[in-house]
């Protein structure tokens, strides 16, 4: 059974994401930026490797739907 998702608030700007976690053999080093306002959000070097998605941005509004090319 998969872990319930996390909540996080971008310290800067407000925008709420969706954080799942994933899991890899090997540790991943990266780094989350906003997509609002481009702030640092999180780094990492680990094999459970956080995915952010945006649900509300930095107004409140929904995030646009991106189109499926």
């Amino acid at each position: 059974m998969a872990d319930a998702p996390e909540t996080f608030t971008c310290p800067e700007c407000a925008a709420l994401y969706e954080v799942t976690r994933t899991n890899f053999p090997e540790p991943v080093e990266d780094r989350a930026e906003c997509v609002e306002c481009g702030s640092l959000m999180t780094e990492w070097n680990t094999t459970s490797v956080p995915l952010y998605r945006l649900v509300k941005t930095a107004d409140g509004r929904a995030p646009p739907e991106k189109p499926i090319a």
